[in-house]
């Protein structure tokens, strides 16, 4: 027995030996491939996204992500499958505030992949919900306050906060003092604050749920000017908007009313026109430039030529001397019209129609006396707005009738 130990033991010895040396060698082969780390999750809103690191930079990785909730099976992200990028949008994947998912993320680089590395991720737990978008406006003694809820990607028909938290309100915080929102609908909420003759008020709002315990921002202060008008100074701003407003539509009555009389105001034919304005005209001439006719009219009752008889119609016509009558030392030819210059143009259109005959007399300085016809006496023309040249109107010969 002892025999047989002593000759064996020298060969257990070397093969452990050659065990030992063999453990030693390093084994050929791919070296295994880094997986991502440092997993952060993050959720505004409703809108989830995870982020990890990577150091490989020799080789382009890319990267796998996949999720599952309670005993669900692993469901690749088909927006993350095979994307360089190091984040992945999950808000089209995580939606439910009350689940609890597990998210998982692996490396492929080259023709190997890497191990997944798992995190979990919840809404109520992680989600944050932003503050609301507010407009505030003086109405009389309050303040109306109009809150909109913050929208949301748009899953399953959900387009603001309202639609995952169904019983949210906000409180209204101003000075020291606080209030809840009651009117609330599917857009958002709004309170009435009393302002009490207060210039300026500063508040906030926060969301508040009951049903879904979720992390709610409170916003940023707001201040806004205000001015208390009571209901004296509203009623005279109304008197002073309607006293204004009647005075504008009498002036535009006023001067529609005006100019509808001037258009309705007749117009005289031309020629009346001219004449109108021709006896204007000479109705302001100075005394001594009015023109003067002596001009006497025989109607056919008063024609002297009917009362005389045959024997004082042979003898010669008289003439009476009137140089006493003539103005100043001008020995030319005067005359006067008889009582106006429109009455002379009245007489001229009835010696046209009448069969009357007109004779003129002049005196010149040889006290001699030549007869024309009423044909050679040129017919006046109507009375024109010319003022006249000198004091000497007429003919130069005298007009007998025949």
């Amino acid at each position: 027995m002892d025999a047989i130990l002593a000759t064996s033991l020298p060969v257990l010895l070397l093969a452990a030996l050659t065990a030992l040396a063999a453990g030693a060698r390093p084994t050929s082969g791919p070296m295994p491939v880094q997986k991502p780390f440092i997993l952060q999750k993050k959720s505004y809103n409703f809108n989830s996204t995870l982020y990890w690191d990577y150091n490989v930079t020799s080789v382009t990785p890319y990267f796998q992500v996949e999720y599952k909730y309670y005993k669900n099976s692993w469901t690749i992200v088909e927006t993350c499958q095979n994307i360089s990028h190091n984040y992945c949008d999950l808000s089209g994947e995580i939606v439910e505030p009350f689940f609890h998912y597990d998210v998982r993320v692996k490396a492929l680089v080259g023709s190997e992949m890497s191990d997944y590395e798992k995190i979990e991720f919840s809404l109520i737990d992680d989600g944050i919900i932003g503050p609301p978008k507010m407009n505030a406006s003086v109405n009389g003694k309050f303040l109306s306050i109009d809150i909109w809820y913050p929208d949301v990607p748009h899953v399953d028909g959900k387009q603001n906060i309202g639609d995952y938290l169904e019983d949210l309100k906000y409180e209204i915080y101003y000075g020291k003092e606080m209030e809840e929102t009651e009117d609330c609908d599917y857009f958002g909420c709004s309170i009435d604050l009393l302002i009490q003759n207060q210039s300026r008020v500063c508040f906030s709002a926060q969301g508040k749920s009951s049903g879904v315990p979720m992390t709610i921002e409170r916003s940023k202060e707001v201040c806004i000017n205000t001015t208390v008008i009571s209901g004296t100074s509203k009623n005279l701003q109304a008197a002073i908007i309607s006293i204004v407003f009647v005075v504008i539509v009498i002036v535009i009555l006023s001067i529609f009313i005006i100019k509808r009389k001037i258009k309705a105001k007749s117009v005289l034919p031309k020629s009346l026109s001219t004449f109108a304005k021709a006896m204007t005209t000479q109705r302001y001439l100075p005394s001594d430039q009015t023109t003067k006719y002596d001009q006497v009219s025989v109607s056919p009752a008063d024609s002297p030529e009917e009362k005389m008889t045959p024997e004082e119609a042979d003898k010669p016509l008289p003439v009476s001397d009137d140089s006493d009558n003539r103005e100043g030392s001008d020995h030319g030819y005067h005359s006067s019209v008889g009582e106006s210059d429109q009455r002379a143009d009245e007489d001229q259109n009835e010696l046209e129609e009448s069969s009357s005959r007109n004779y003129y007399r002049t005196e010149n300085s040889d006290s001699s006396i030549e007869c024309v016809t009423e044909a050679d006496v040129p017919r006046p023309e109507p009375l024109r707005d010319v003022r006249p040249v000198g004091n000497s109107f007429g003919y130069d010969k005298p007009h007998c009738p025949l």
